[in-house]
């Protein structure tokens, strides 16, 4: 995960969020049978983040791609008009922490955006 974050600083602003979840109709295909996936794609300018909690042990998995497609079996439906996203549109990353809990596992991320235009972060 640290290789393929290396240019998480030069994707460009933030244009979109989809959160991905199971679709009912469908979920023999979710090995997780619909428990405690979380997923989001961050849709930048240049690449998207994918971002998923695996159900087992909670941990945090981040992945660079050029182009997610809806994956089979899922819904995605765009949250930027939400917090924390809605101030984070049209943003750079600024700093990106990976959060590891006492066990070794990544359980936890954080972004800051930057603002360059009211010179302030998010």
């Amino acid at each position: 995960m640290e290789d393929a974050l290396e240019n998480i600083y030069v994707m460009g602003k933030l244009k979109d969020v989809l959160k991905i979840t199971p679709d009912t109709k469908h979920i023999w295909q979710d090995y997780l049978n619909g428990k405690n996936l979380e997923a989001f794609i961050l849709v930048c300018e240049k690449q998207q983040i994918l971002i998923w909690a695996l159900g087992q042990d909670d941990s945090i998995t981040l992945e660079l791609k050029s182009n997610i497609k809806n994956p089979k079996g899922y819904l995605t439906k765009s949250v930027k008009k939400l917090p924390p996203w809605k101030d984070a549109l049209g943003k750079e990353i600024f700093y990106l922490w990976i959060m590891e809990n006492q066990q070794g596992y990544r359980d936890g991320v954080q972004f800051q955006f930057n603002d360059k235009k009211n010179n302030k972060n998010i």
